[in-house]
């Protein structure tokens, strides 16, 4: 992610929020491997003084809940082991962007990706100008 430079990150979820339940956010590949990949990243790039890996976090929440969603995420980041200011950092500049597409709401279509596509740009000359002239897409700033 950092070597590629890459600007965003899009997870498209249909996890519920309660451990207990049969498809639950947190036994999830996004939960157990890429959120924390994406926080290493962040803090390895701060510690290296290469403040390149700062990509915006987008997630299509198929459920419903967003709010909740970017919530456990965004608490996630901010206590794991790895070093908090550099994430802090990220979530500050770029706050999370969260579609909620429950059922009925919305389809992976299209119409979707464009939307999803007008929030983040074609490539990170695209970011660098959503920084300093944000997109109106729905930010959600977590817990």
């Amino acid at each position: 992610m950092a070597s590629k430079k890459q600007p965003s990150v899009v997870a498209v979820l249909n996890k519920g929020l309660d451990p207990t339940e049969k498809w639950s956010l947190y036994d999830s590949v996004f939960w157990k491997h890429e959120l924390p990949t994406l926080g290493v990243e962040v803090a390895n790039s701060a510690m290296k003084h290469e403040f390149d890996c700062r990509p915006q976090l987008l997630l299509v929440d198929m459920r419903g809940t967003c709010q909740k969603l970017v919530n456990v995420v965004t608490f996630q980041l901010k206590t794991a082991r790895w070093e908090p200011d550099e994430v802090l950092q990220l979530l500050d500049e770029k706050p999370i962007i969260c579609f909620d597409c429950a059922e009925g709401q919305c389809d992976l279509d299209a119409a979707l990706a464009a939307k999803v596509r007008s929030c983040l740009g074609k490539d990170w000359l695209s970011s660098v100008r959503n920084w300093f002239r944000p997109p109106k897409c729905p930010y959600l700033y977590g817990a």
